[in-house]
């Protein structure tokens, strides 16, 4: 028995040690492989902050991209309306071309001539323009004096017709010399407060936002009790909104809905007020 202990006993003392000289080397193999771990954990963490990153970049991204649609559907409304800004121009032209024909078949008539002719039964009436479309109408404020002389109403009708023929044309510095003209002559003429709005819609078409809007608020200080006064109002709010300055559009355009409560133009300035923000005033549909 004691022979087979001194035989096994070298045997036990040879594997503790072996046992114990194994024992730290498998201790830097855990430890690495516990480092290793951690180390890609922490790129997967790394790998997630980035492609959150990413994705509120990719949102920025999209907003930056859809805003500008945004606006440029909104615009595309005051497009059209431009659109029919001029179609309204064109039907104050025809009127007002029918109207001297008439004329002159009455002065035909007057002086004992041939019978006068009547063209087209009756005088054209104002162009209708589409509700909420700004655009003056032909009806002159109360206060405006018919001119003198035959000739000097012919010579005024000449100088608005050449001025709208060069608007329409998109001859705009033209038109903007033809109207200034013609309200130097004829400051007092039925045409006059039209006149102004178109100098100030040309400005509005070249974007000299400044000058449209000294031009459309010339309108409410010369013209108080004219038609176009609403219309220009609105316009020039909207030269401000061109410029910068949305919380004065808005405030003006309030004050365009409070004046003039019956007005075509109060849905559109309501339009305008909500998309700058503002809280719609009473007087807009739903208020």
């Amino acid at each position: 028995m004691r022979s087979q202990l001194v035989r096994v006993l070298p045997l036990i003392l040879l594997s503790a040690i072996v046992f114990a000289a194994a024992a730290p080397a498998q201790r830097p193999s855990q430890e690495d492989r516990i480092r290793a771990l951690e180390s890609k954990l922490a790129a997967l963490e790394t790998a997630q902050n980035n492609a959150l990153n990413r994705l509120d970049q990719m949102r920025l991204n999209l907003g930056n991209t859809v805003e500008p649609l945004r606006v440029r559907l909104a615009d595309y409304g005051e497009d059209m309306r431009g659109v029919e800004s001029r179609l309204v121009a064109l039907e104050e032209l025809l009127a007002l071309m029918n109207e001297r024909l008439i004329d002159i078949a009455d002065g035909i008539g007057a002086s004992g001539g041939a019978p006068a002719r009547q063209v087209s039964g009756t005088p054209m009436p104002p162009p209708q323009r589409p509700v909420g479309v700004p655009g003056p109408s032909v009806a002159r404020p109360a206060t405006s004096t018919p001119l003198r002389t035959e000739a000097g109403r012919s010579e005024a009708d000449s100088l608005y017709s050449a001025a709208y023929t060069d608007y329409l044309s998109a001859n705009y510095g033209l038109a903007i010399e033809g109207f200034q003209e013609y309200l130097s002559l004829f400051p007092d003429a039925k045409l006059a407060d039209n006149a102004q709005y178109w100098i100030g819609e040309s400005h509005y078409s070249l974007q000299q936002y400044q000058l449209a809007r000294t031009a459309f608020m010339e309108i409410v200080r010369r013209y108080p009790r004219a038609e176009t006064v609403p219309d220009a109002s609105f316009k020039a709010a909207r030269c401000l909104v061109e410029l910068g300055d949305a919380t004065r559009a808005i405030n003006e355009l309030v004050r365009l809905v409070g004046e003039h409560p019956g007005s075509d133009t109060v849905p559109i300035a309501c339009m305008q007020i909500e998309r700058l923000g503002g809280e719609k005033p009473i007087g807009c549909a739903g208020n």
